[in-house]
């Protein structure tokens, strides 16, 4: 009698072999794979004794589709964390593959997340802004090395700055969180002043926050650097930054339904989910349409794979931005923080790089998510309507909501062999 024991979840087609010498194995390894099997568990054992014995050997296979496994781990890592709802996408070259809605879109009124439920994306915003950028760049009228502020500056008439270092800050520096100030901390700008609208807001912090650094020596992610950005691309432009993004940049990739958020409940769109903060902090407190290129658009996670399809420099779909725009885009600035021992920066402009692998991750009040372009062809998108706690028994690689939803993104990844 055999027995054997391995992981298995619910859903999984499988297949098992009992006393199989070495070349039956063989065979039936090399036809299990092409089958599309995965060989997850090989057990045996000695038939007869002494030097007559011979190997037997018993493996088993399972069938990882996609429409199994990922249920089973969003499921699980739903009910682990807590998590009201969420919606998550993803693409195999250039096409999509998988599309899926989680949950609860509004607990109060028993709505169900789809894969038409708009969630706020916060900081994943932000590639959408530098791929702006890049766009006005590549047509001439802009270049990274731009000043911004002073005489000389695109946004010249916000006045004259209180720290001169500003006078010298590039559009690159604002790409790349490299203009020496104005972090994202327990004093982040863009959660001060909240009757300020965007230009008054930056007209306040230049004569009232000085910078830290000179520009261009420390990486410190600025969300107000995103925030000036947005007002560059209305001054060189002359349209609202949402309406140039969504003419230029969102309508060749066929998004219709992209929008800036609004900041009360009473201000949610239809398919808008509901948001639930675990942290203790009200979601509804906080001026996400004034967070506009930094952290205010709202999307569907099928809204931001359409999009990242068109600037991950793969061959199948012609991408928004020529390719040495878009390497220009996704090459690491390689700055340090400034914190002890200083922390090299993977930063390039509008995403998170490492190797071939490039990610920005959104993290607000009620809000986690995500965007992924990996090296082997997958473009994914997740995205939910909360933030979790952080309790001290945590595993250490789900110590945060955006660590939480990276390992899930990667197991998926990982654990699916058929979309």
């Amino acid at each position: 009698m055999y027995t054997s024991v391995w992981p298995y979840s619910d859903g999984r087609s499988w297949t098992a072999r009992y006393e199989l010498d070495a070349g039956s194995l063989k065979n039936e390894v090399g036809q299990k794979k092409a089958d599309g099997l995965r060989l997850v568990s090989l057990g045996g054992f000695s038939l007869g004794h002494g030097t007559h014995a011979v190997q037997r050997f018993c493996p088993i296979w399972e069938k990882r589709e996609a429409g199994t496994v990922i249920p089973t781990a969003v499921t699980h890592f739903m009910k682990y964390h807590d998590i009201p709802g969420m919606s998550l996408a993803i693409s195999k070259d250039e096409k999509l593959v998988y599309a899926g809605g989680f949950g609860w879109a509004d607990k109060e009124h028993t709505r169900h997340v789809t894969t038409a439920s708009l969630f706020r994306i916060a900081s994943v915003s932000k590639p959408i802004t530098a791929v702006a950028i890049m766009k006005l760049c590549t047509e001439g009228h802009l270049a990274p090395q731009n000043l911004v502020f002073g005489n000389n500056g695109i946004l010249k008439e916000l006045g004259t700055p209180g720290d001169p270092r500003i006078k010298k800050i590039i559009v690159q520096n604002l790409l790349q969180h490299s203009s020496g100030g104005w972090r994202n901390d327990a004093h982040d700008p863009m959660y001060t002043n909240p009757n300020l609208d965007q230009h008054k807001l930056i007209e306040w912090v230049l004569a009232n926050r000085p910078l830290d650094y000179p520009p261009g020596v420390k990486y410190l992610y600025s969300n107000f650097g995103y925030c000036v950005l947005g007002r560059v691309i209305e001054k060189v432009t002359g349209k609202t930054y949402a309406n140039y993004v969504k003419d230029k940049i969102l309508a060749p990739c066929g998004i219709s339904d992209m929008s800036i958020a609004g900041n009360t409940a009473a201000d949610r769109l239809p398919d808008e989910v509901a948001y639930y903060d675990q942290n203790g902090k009200d979601p509804y407190g906080i001026q996400v349409s004034r967070m506009d290129a930094h952290g205010g658009w709202l999307a569907t996670p099928v809204d931001l794979i359409d999009f990242a399809v068109r600037v991950d420099g793969f061959p199948k779909k012609d991408d928004l931005l020529p390719a040495d725009w878009i390497s220009y885009m996704t090459e690491p600035s390689g700055l340090y923080d400034d914190s002890t021992p200083p922390v090299p920066g993977n930063y390039a402009s509008g995403w998170n790089v490492n190797g071939s692998t490039w990610w920005h991750f959104g993290s607000l009040e009620g809000t986690t998510s995500m965007l992924a372009r990996t090296g082997d062809g997958f473009c994914w998108a997740a995205v939910m309507n909360t933030r979790f706690s952080e309790p001290a028994t945590m595993n250490p690689k789900d110590k945060d909501t955006a660590a939480g939803l990276e390992n899930l993104m990667w197991e998926i990844h990982d654990q699916v062999d058929h979309f």
